[in-house]
């Protein structure tokens, strides 16, 4: 799963993120609750449909990360979160 950066004023609270349909397989966009995401890390991507699906973002959303130190933030940050829940 491939994650956008906060898109909204939420608190991160929902997250845009792309990954495989588990019954078809295909690369899907949705919204759903950061929490549950587990396993946060940065990662390099490479997978040109995934790509394309976060520059297109979802129902207009489409800020992107502004750097690789902002992604491993947050992701160090998220998993703490995670630790501590």
């Amino acid at each position: 799963m491939y994650c956008l950066p906060p898109q909204w004023g939420d608190g991160y609270e929902k997250v845009v993120a792309v990954g495989l349909a588990r019954g078809s397989r295909r690369w899907v966009t949705v919204v759903m609750p950061r929490r549950l995401i587990t396993n946060w890390r940065a990662k390099v991507l490479y997978k040109p449909a995934v790509l394309r699906r976060l520059r297109d973002g979802f129902n207009g959303f489409s800020r992107q990360w502004k750097s690789r130190e902002e992604v491993e933030s947050w992701a160090e940050s998220l998993r703490r979160d995670g630790e501590a829940g």
